[in-house]
């Protein structure tokens, strides 16, 4: 994992000097858990119309929400799809897997399957945040990712191409979960430089940094230290 991070971040400081010439423009920042977001926490940034990102991430073993038990904590393999139709709606699709530790036959079969849907009602404007409100893992057997929340965020030119994103929300679960996900105030910001961006946030649980970066407009970098030591990351195709 640690090697997997070292990888990300190089690749980052690498390509983001030989990029800076692009625009600020680009599809949704994606988080961790594969949704418009900053790391963990959602922002009400809303993936374009026909917009299809499809990604692998990887959470570090003690940050990872899918484990039955302390004793069966492996580290995380996510795979998703995450889709915008109509210009205010995104849906996410999720496969998270235990990754890099035997696991028991049958224990977990094909792995935590979940659907985050994601509705923006109000349009960010000069003097006005958006707003997006969502529903998360409301449909799995066994839920981890249970939540529904409200989040509201808000853009702020600082000169010299540098932009501030600033988010605050707040989540509840349904029903009974086996994770804390979400559940309470959360938010965060970055400050975006072209097309690289540094993030900190509180996730409702704990505080997490990372970077992000854009390579040609379709490729999608992250690394991340999840409560602010747990090395995870990844890329997606957009």
């Amino acid at each position: 994992m640690k090697n997997l991070f070292l990888i990300i971040l190089f690749t980052l400081l690498s390509y983001s000097n030989s990029l800076f010439g692009q625009e600020n423009q680009w599809p949704a920042d994606l988080s961790l858990m594969g949704n418009a977001g900053f790391i963990v926490s959602p922002t009400a940034n809303i993936s374009a119309d026909r917009y299809i990102s499809v990604g692998l991430h990887l959470v570090h073993e003690k940050a990872g929400y899918t484990s039955y038990s302390k004793q069966e904590q492996s580290a995380e393999q996510v795979l998703f799809t995450t889709i915008g139709f109509l210009p205010f709606m995104e849906v996410t699709l999720r496969l998270t897997k235990p990754f890099g530790k035997q696991e028991p036959r049958g224990k977990y079969g094909l792995g935590d399957r979940s659907i985050f849907l994601r509705m923006q009602v109000l349009k960010e404007k000069e003097k006005l945040p958006a707003i997006t409100i969502a529903a998360h893992d409301l449909f799995s057997t066994v839920s981890f990712f249970n939540t529904v929340y409200i989040v509201g965020s808000k853009h702020f030119e600082l000169g010299a191409n540098f932009i501030a994103h600033t988010s605050l929300g707040y989540g509840t679960r349904l029903r009974e979960t086996r994770a804390e996900y979400l559940q309470g105030i959360f938010g965060g910001v970055s400050i975006q430089w072209k097309n690289l961006q540094a993030i900190f946030e509180y996730d409702a649980n704990q505080f997490n940094t990372g970077l992000k970066c854009h390579l040609w407009k379709k490729v999608f970098l992250q690394a991340s230290a999840l409560d602010m030591k747990y090395l995870s990351g990844g890329l997606a195709l957009q």
